[in-house]
């Protein structure tokens, strides 16, 4: 328990709240590109490998479909910025948050 509260700060988190703490940011960070529409949003679906090499992905289920984040503005009531710039901006915030927990 020493070496996490080292590692970690002075209240040391388990492996698990690590994990739980940087999905939560990561969802967070999905939810603000959509523009915290809650409303329209179903679910947040973030997908993370690390294999050879670390791979994060994230799409989302509204209004019953499933929609990959360069197409939400067709499910959307309110347009929001899906350029490849912000889609990579996301991406890499969820890829360093990633790597954090590990």
């Amino acid at each position: 328990m020493r070496l996490l509260r080292k590692l970690f700060g002075k209240k040391a988190l388990s492996p698990d709240d690590q994990i739980g703490e940087s999905i939560k940011l990561m969802v967070e960070i999905c939810m603000e590109y959509v523009g915290f529409d809650s409303l329209e949003i179903d679910d947040v679906y973030i997908f993370i490998t690390i294999e050879e090499s670390q791979y994060v992905n994230f799409c989302y289920r509204i209004n019953g479909e499933i929609v990959k984040k360069h197409k939400v503005n067709e499910s959307l009531t309110s347009s929001v910025n899906v350029e490849p710039e912000r889609q990579r901006q996301v991406l890499e915030t969820c890829n360093e948050e990633d790597n954090r927990s590990l």
